[in-house]
C-alpha cells in the first residue's frame, strides 16, 4: 500500500512538472512573438528585453520639439545668488522625454500622479522628521528632511504633448503640475509645484563641488578636449542617449541644454539639435566646426546680453550618471508590459 501511495505521489509530481514546463514554454513562445508600441518605442520586442533594446526601438519622432515642456526659463534667487532654472529644466526635459507616455489614459488619479511627478522633478522626496517636537522650543531639529529619489516611474499624459494638456483645464496634467499641492509634514505645509521644485533641482545641480572647474579659466576649451566631447556626443546620440551639455561663454555666462540629435551638414560642420529652456517651443542648434575643432551657438548664447554669437564656446557634458535611473524605470515598465 505504501509503495502504491509513493508511486501516485511520483506520478502527480511528474504531471505537475510537465504542466509547469508547458506553461513556461507557452509563455516564452508568446513573449518571443510579442512587440510593444507606444509614444516612445516602435516594435520593441519582448524577447531578450534590455536597456539597449529599448534604446534601439525608440521612435524617430519621440523627441520632437512639440514635446518640449511648455515653459520658459526664469530667474530666481537661491540664498544670496541669482540663478536661472536652465539646468533643472534640461534635466527634467530628459526625464519627461523618456518617461512620458502620450495619448495614454491612466487609472492613476491626479492626486497620486502629481506628487509622484513632482518628486521626480525635484529629484527628492520630503519626509517627516520623527524626532521633531513642535512644543519643544529648545529642539532645533527641522520638521522634515529631503531624501534623494532613487526610483523613477513612467507616467501617462492623456494628450499628445504637455502643451495640449494645458488646454484641458483641471483634467490636464501640465496644469495640475503647475498648480501643485500643499504637502503637510509634522504640521508644516510645503507648497509643491513645478516651478518651486525646478528651483530646488537647479540649486542642487548648481551648488556642487564638481562644478568648480567650469568656473575657472576662459570660455573655450582645447581642440583636443573638444574632439573628445564631440565624439562622445555622437556616440550617445547614435544610441538615442539624450545628453546634457553646459555651454560656457565665460566664467559667469553659462547655460545648460539637452542634446537630441545631430547631422553633418557640410564637410566641416556638424549640427547638434538641442532643447533650450530659453526657447522651449523651437529647438536650437549648437554647431561644431571640424575645421577649427570648436563649438558655436549664436542662436542659444545670443540670448545673453553682451555675448557675441560668433565666438567659440566651451562645452561640457554633464550628468551622465542621471540617465541610469531613467533607464531602470523604462526597463521595469516594459517588463511589466511584456508579462
Amino acid at each position: 500500500m505504501r509503495a502504491l501511495v509513493l508511486f501516485l505521489i511520483f506520478i502527480v509530481g511528474l504531471l505537475s512538472s510537465f504542466m509547469v514546463a508547458a506553461e513556461k514554454a507557452y509563455a516564452q513562445g508568446a513573449k518571443q512573438g510579442r512587440v510593444v508600441n507606444d509614444s516612445l518605442v516602435q516594435n520593441l520586442s519582448c524577447q531578450n528585453l534590455s536597456v539597449d533594446s529599448i534604446y534601439r526601438a525608440i521612435r524617430d519622432d519621440a523627441f520632437e520639439q512639440r514635446r518640449n515642456m511648455p515653459i520658459r526659463n526664469w530667474s530666481f534667487r537661491s540664498g544670496l545668488i541669482p540663478l536661472a532654472g536652465c539646468w533643472g529644466l534640461a534635466s527634467t526635459q530628459r526625464m519627461v522625454s523618456y518617461l512620458a507616455r502620450y495619448n495614454t489614459s491612466s487609472s492613476q488619479r491626479m492626486e497620486k500622479r502629481v506628487p509622484m511627478m513632482l518628486d521626480m522633478v525635484r529629484r527628492e522626496t520630503l519626509e517627516e522628521n520623527p524626532g521633531y517636537n513642535e512644543y519643544d522650543h529648545d529642539n532645533k531639529t527641522q520638521p522634515f528632511y529631503s531624501k534623494k529619489l532613487k526610483t523613477f516611474n513612467v507616467f501617462a499624459v492623456e494628450e499628445s504633448n504637455l502643451n495640449d494638456s494645458s488646454y484641458s483645464g483641471d483634467r490636464g496634467l501640465w496644469n495640475r503640475l503647475m498648480q501643485g499641492y500643499a504637502q503637510e509634514l509634522n504640521g508644516h505645509k510645503v507648497i509643491r509645484n513645478f516651478k518651486n521644485d525646478i528651483e530646488v533641482n537647479q540649486a542642487n545641480h548648481f551648488f556642487r563641488a564638481g562644478n568648480i572647474g567650469m568656473g575657472m579659466g576662459n570660455g573655450v576649451r582645447s581642440e583636443e578636449k573638444n574632439r573628445e566631447t564631440v565624439e562622445q556626443l555622437m556616440r550617445n546620440l547614435d544610441g538615442k542617449r539624450l545628453t546634457l551639455i553646459n555651454l560656457r561663454f565665460n566664467r559667469t555666462t553659462q547655460h545648460v541644454v539637452m542634446v537630441k540629435s545631430y547631422q553633418r551638414v557640410a564637410n566641416d560642420l556638424i549640427e547638434f539639435t538641442v532643447y533650450d529652456s530659453n526657447s522651449p517651443y523651437k529647438d536650437q542648434i549648437v554647431y561644431f566646426s571640424t575645421r577649427v575643432d570648436h563649438f558655436y551657438s549664436p542662436g542659444v548664447m545670443g540670448f545673453f546680453e553682451g555675448v557675441e554669437g560668433s565666438k567659440a564656446l566651451g562645452v561640457y557634458i554633464v550628468d551622465e550618471q542621471e540617465r541610469e535611473a531613467l533607464e531602470q524605470a523604462m526597463l521595469a515598465f516594459y517588463r511589466s508590459m511584456c508579462r
